[in-house]
């Protein structure tokens, strides 16, 4: 969205008007009731699992969760949603009655090379408090997202934006979409037209016509959406677009013979094409070492002051203008060989994050420079991984840690993935207990999840019938058996563990340390684990839950004691464990960034409140 929202000299409602998009683009806010927001988002996950599934299919699996609801209210939260079995989304892609629809043009057609086809699609993104939408651009061979926009409405202007995004960058010979009034519109279809690309819709009823953007989709929602719970807009911009990053520039594919889709569609050219990124946001003349600056359109130049243009640049742009002043002067002091230290702080949080890539080869050409030295200082933890990865030898990475008497500098650890440093040394009860969630990962993505050792590992991540019967010689029978090739023999066999549970977490309590990624595993298991029990012994009934009990529990103990006005305190109390523990615990080797990102002190304080009430 282009609106400036603090901009005192112009109204939102004029800027709307200039930019020839609506008010309500600007305004609108989508509100929903708690509980159909929640329905919705349930609803979501299903539809992206099987998109064939129909309201009463839906209405059923509901029901198997708890939530019971008649089919007619499914219905009407799918239409609002803009989904419905076999042929997704009949609002997001119902055709306008006056617009042209295209035949379908890539039936039985070989795609051999980028920029052949492109493709776009909509699909629906859930919010802790609503929901917005998302519009992505994709070269189908490639699978790189060109582009992407997000709109809380499906008024056309945000497609629009995504389409001459995407064209920016290259042109298609072919553009797929749905039949969706958004990409029939004559302004859309301008855009394309007036670019002699051919074009190509969907046939109505055939979902898969458009499958890679349905892909992604999938993707989008498992390895981002569902992980996260965003609460404004702001925060969804941004996962999403690290995500979109990850994905096209990590991410790699099977049948991409796992190369990234930045390598399939950039080829030998990719360095270049992200370091453009970066300097393509310059203004056209720059005149150094004089407070005149030359503005230049077409053929025309006029002279600015500094002071005018100042007044005169966007936020956006006056950032751009300073990373030009740092690029030249950058590029002054190698072209002298004078030697310099550059101290490099929080670089990742001061521009936009899709150009991380950008920013890290740039870094890394400055390295390579003989008379340059830097120190990178990040809070971000995926651009330290980033760093180190590309360019920075292990062994010159660093952890820092401030407590109330002292700063340590620490050599950095958990840069690849902690869990093969704990499988080796699970005689550490630390590391043993939080290799806990990564084991029972394992075994229910092989699909045994309802094996009795996945079974156990759960009864010690909640409280089961049998979690205080569960003994170290029992996790080193589960280990033995999912890992065929290691021999464990672990110490203390009888020793119940939920009591050793207990008894770290106490000791994590006494700890200086605030990166310890185990500490903070034990903790969210512990005030978990106390939580359950403390509900468990108060709730008249004692039923456990198969799925999502924490959550399902809590509902239970707030439905029958919030009317008590001793239990309000509780009830805050166990609104903060069901929000903050599930990212601690259920995480893999892909996911554990965010634990780190954060201090320990707010699960400490946790523990130590929840010790109280149990």
């Amino acid at each position: 969205m282009l609106i400036e929202r603090q901009n005192k000299v112009i109204p939102m409602g004029r800027q709307a008007e200039l930019l020839g998009i609506a008010r309500s683009t600007v305004y609108y806010e989508p509100r929903i009731d708690p509980y159909n927001l929640e329905l919705m988002h349930l609803i979501d996950e299903e539809y992206t699992n099987a998109p064939f599934y129909g309201s009463r299919r839906i209405r059923e699996i509901l029901k198997r969760k708890g939530y019971f609801v008649n089919r007619k209210r499914i219905q009407r939260l799918m239409r609002l949603m803009g989904i419905e079995a076999i042929y997704p989304k009949p609002n997001l892609n119902k055709p306008h009655p006056g617009h042209k629809i295209y035949p379908y043009l890539l039936r039985n057609k070989s795609i051999e090379e980028v920029n052949q086809v492109w493709g776009t699609d909509i699909t629906y993104i859930r919010m802790k408090h609503g929901w917005l939408y998302l519009v992505a651009t994709m070269d189908w061979l490639s699978r790189y997202v060109l582009s992407w926009e997000l709109s809380t409405t499906l008024e056309i202007d945000f497609c629009i934006r995504a389409l001459n995004k995407a064209l920016s960058i290259a042109t298609p010979k072919i553009f797929n979409s749905d039949q969706g009034s958004q990409f029939t519109s004559v302004a859309f279809l301008h855009c394309l037209e007036e670019r002699s690309i051919q074009i190509s819709m969907d046939g109505k009823g055939r979902a898969m016509d458009n499958v890679f953007n349905e892909r992604l989709w999938r993707s989008v929602k498992y390895e981002e959406v569902y992980l996260n719970d965003y609460t404004t807009v702001s925060e969804a911009r941004q996962g999403i677009g690290n995500y979109i990053n990850f994905y096209n520039q990590e991410r790699p594919h099977q049948s991409l013979s796992y190369k990234t889709p930045s390598e399939m569609y950039f080829g030998s050219n990719n360095q270049k094409k992200r370091l453009d990124c970066v300097l393509s946001m310059a203004i056209s003349v720059l005149t150094m070492g004089s407070t005149l600056f030359v503005f230049k359109d077409t053929d025309e130049k006029v002279s600015v002051e500094k002071t005018d243009l100042l007044q005169a640049l966007s936020s956006g742009e006056k950032r751009a203008l300073y990373i030009l002043n740092i690029i030249f002067e950058v590029q002054a002091r190698k072209d002298e060989s004078q030697e310099t230290l550059f101290i490099v702080d929080d670089i990742a949080d001061s521009f936009d994050y899709k150009n991380k890539y950008a920013i890290i080869e740039y870094l890394k050409d400055i390295s390579d420079e003989k008379n340059s030295y830097q120190i990178i200082l990040t809070h971000n933890f995926d651009f330290f991984r980033t760093l180190e990865s590309r360019f920075i030898h292990y062994d010159y990475c660093f952890f820092v840690e401030k407590t109330s008497r002292e700063i340590k500098i620490n050599q950095a650890s958990y840069i690849k993935n902690p869990f093969k440093d704990w499988i080796k040394h699970l005689n550490d009860n630390k590391k043993l207990i939080a290799s806990i969630p990564f084991v029972r990962n394992l075994i229910e993505y092989t699909g045994n999840s309802d094996d009795d050792d996945f079974m156990k590992l759960t009864s010690l991540l909640h409280i089961k019938s049998d979690s205080d019967s569960i003994t170290k010689s029992d996790l080193e029978d589960i280990y033995n058996h999912v890992f065929p090739s290691m021999v464990l023999r672990l110490d203390d066999k009888d020793k119940k563990v939920g009591e050793l549970i207990f008894e770290l977490a106490n000791e994590c309590l006494t700890c200086t340390g605030s990166i310890n990624l185990e500490n903070k595993i034990l903790l969210s298991v512990a005030i978990r684990l106390k939580a359950e029990k403390f509900m468990f012994d108060k709730v008249s009934d004692k039923t456990e839950f198969s799925v999502n009990q924490t959550g399902r529990l809590f509902q239970r103990f707030k439905d029958e004691f919030s009317g008590q006005s001793s239990e309000l305190d509780n009830i805050k109390l166990l609104e903060r464990v069901n929000l903050m523990t599930p990212e601690n615990i259920h995480f893999n080797a892909f996911m554990y960034e965010p634990i780190l990102d954060m201090s320990d002190e707010h699960l400490k304080n946790l523990y130590k409140k929840i010790k109280k009430v149990h």
